[in-house]
């Protein structure tokens, strides 16, 4: 299907966006992402972890509970982090076709049928971003392998399949 989404977009039937939208959508999103992560965090900062009083700074055990607490936190950030990053893309475009990126670029998904994508086609769309270096995939052609491997692609928002 890629080489037929390809052989469309090279004969105009397939309006998709340049990569330069991408890129703004990427860092629009980015910027909207951090937002909401540090929100999280200061979330999470108020319910903090309390050491118990036997683990003072002069208790012999204190460094090894210092390292295991911030190993543990660490973890659990990364856990936050990635979680996060899933939901934002998996709800944004499952409910809208639309991230807050592609609501300012006025951009939106649609799967190889030019229609709303699928729970299970957002749903691997969004686990492709997982994959390292997925993030410069699209600079070429303005597809990325997220798009690529869930056959979606982002065109702009205002033409419709009338306007083929």
């Amino acid at each position: 299907m890629n080489e037929e989404i390809e052989s469309l977009k090279e004969s105009g039937e397939i309006h998709t966006v340049s990569s330069l939208i991408r890129f703004l959508n990427v860092l629009i999103d980015s910027l909207c992402f951090s937002a909401i992560y540090n929100l999280v965090v200061v979330g999470f900062s108020v319910i903090h972890l309390k050491i118990p009083p036997a683990y003072t700074l002069d208790h012999p055990n204190s460094k090894d509970l210092s390292d295991l607490l911030k190993m543990h936190m660490n973890l659990v950030g990364y856990l936050i982090l990635n979680s996060l990053n899933f939901l934002y893309y998996f709800l944004m475009e499952s409910t809208r076709g639309q991230t807050f990126g592609k609501i300012l670029t006025q951009t939106i998904v649609v799967n190889r049928y030019d229609e709303k994508p699928g729970m299970g086609e957002i749903a691997l769309r969004t686990l492709c971003r997982f994959i390292p270096f997925e993030f410069f995939s699209f600079l070429y052609n303005g597809i990325g392998w997220h798009d690529r491997i869930s056959q979606t692609y982002v065109r702009p928002a205002r033409i419709t399949k009338e306007d083929y």
